[in-house]
């Protein structure tokens, strides 16, 4: 079920809409999300248990009745940053099971800088295999390689570049590891969700007839010049 949120955090807040600025979601205070899943008794909420900045982090769990392949749960929140042309996204997660397969997806929307449509910037990794895929412009996931170890209940570190200028991914890395993505464009839906919004996100997908957990400890947004 869905249920409650955190808090935005800027470093330097008068910065907030300068062109090289630093926002952290680190889940201390409530706010909503817009939030969603498989079945009804999912789980969207602020975890004490887990978390790296401030006393929470954010718990994502898919449904507990009748589990099956393909139930998700996901969360996306709106952040208030200016035009910069490069975005530098952080996400430290977590996974109560790394042994089954299961997806998780990292996202990053955000609006062309000529505010006239939509790039999906998102990264999915299958937990099983470590396959480490980005979704690119045709709408669909390209493999970009192998993760060495996954570590669950251990937090996991994802940095991605996105340059708006060119529309390209610019760098990934994924705790010790680089993977080489500059060769692809993110997707831009002929009808765009959000035509200036902003968004972060977290989803988690089964792949087995099981439920699953994943936690997210913080989101750091970085934006610079060009």
């Amino acid at each position: 079920m869905p249920e409650e949120y955190f808090e935005p955090k800027l470093l330097i807040p008068e910065a907030a809409y300068e062109k090289h600025a630093v926002w952290v979601e680190k889940f201390d205070t409530r706010r909503e999300w817009n939030s969603g899943g498989t079945g009804s008794d999912y789980f969207v909420r602020r975890q004490p248990g887990y978390h790296t900045f401030g006393n929470y982090g954010l718990e994502l769990t898919t449904k507990a009745t009748t589990p099956a392949i393909n139930d998700n749960v996901w969360a996306q929140y709106s952040f208030p940053l200016a035009q910069s042309p490069v975005v530098h996204l952080t996400a430290v997660f977590t996974l109560a099971d790394v042994s089954a397969d299961q997806n998780v997806e990292i996202e990053l929307w955000l609006p062309n800088l000529a505010g006239d449509g939509e790039k999906k910037i998102k990264v999915k990794i299958n937990v099983g295999t470590k396959k480490v895929y980005v979704y690119k412009d045709d709408g669909t996931y390209v493999e970009v390689g192998t993760l060495n170890a996954l570590a669950g209940y251990q937090w996991n570190v994802l940095e991605l570049t996105y340059d708006r200028v060119n529309n390209k991914y610019k760098t990934l890395r994924i705790n010790e590891q680089s993977f080489s993505v500059s060769a692809y464009a993110p997707y831009s839906p002929a009808v765009p969700d959000y035509y200036t919004y902003r968004v972060i996100g977290a989803k988690l997908t089964t792949l087995t007839a099981a439920q699953k957990t994943m936690y997210v400890g913080h989101f750091i947004i970085r934006t610079q010049p060009y």
